[in-house]
């Protein structure tokens, strides 16, 4: 680092035709010939002169006046922001936040309350009729009897099976109408 720093005082002090045996020794490890030396010598002095001079750089009228209005705008902002934007420290915020949730949950409590429910509520009676069939059935059927009156013993011979007329069954309209009755009857 010291060779460094001694190589940067030479750059600025001498040219290369200035230096001494040991001096260019050193610059020989940094640079590689005469022409590369004498080139970051003339760099370093044209950086130099360069920054050294006071450049005044002044915006035209309207370009200034714009940065007025924008800077103007911004502070008018900020004061309208100034609650969202202003830091608050940690305990605040959660007190702030359990206040409001409190009074949000009472808020709610009391809405849904049993007074209000209570004053709602509207009686009103009607009267529904129920129509309903009759649960009595009554057929009418005609029945022919023989003019001639049947004997009151009938002799059955065991060797032959007895024979039973087959008896005729309901249809399913009867059946309906049946079960029309027995429905009608559990009400």
């Amino acid at each position: 680092m010291e060779k460094f720093e001694k190589f940067e005082r030479l750059l600025l002090e001498r040219s290369y035709g200035e230096l001494t045996e040991d001096e260019k020794q050193l610059v020989k490890l940094f640079v590689e010939s005469e022409t590369e030396y004498e080139s970051l010598r003339k760099t370093n002095q044209q950086l130099s002169n360069y920054f050294s001079e006071k450049t005044n750089l002044w915006p035209s009228p309207k370009v200034w006046t714009a940065i007025k209005s924008d800077l103007a705008m911004a502070k008018k902002s900020a004061s309208r922001s100034y609650w969202l934007s202003t830091p608050m420290p940690a305990y605040a915020t959660l007190t702030l936040l359990l206040a409001v949730g409190v009074l949000c949950w009472y808020g709610g409590s009391n809405f849904n309350s049993l007074k209000e429910a209570e004053s709602q509520i509207v009686t009103r009676i009607d009267t529904v009729y129920i129509a309903s069939k009759p649960d009595t059935v009554v057929r009418e059927r005609i029945v022919y009897l023989k003019a001639s009156p049947s004997p009151a013993i009938i002799q059955v011979s065991t060797n032959q099976p007895l024979a039973v007329p087959a008896t005729k069954g309901i249809n399913m309209k009867e059946k309906e109408e049946l079960e029309r009755l027995l429905v009608s009857g559990s009400r």
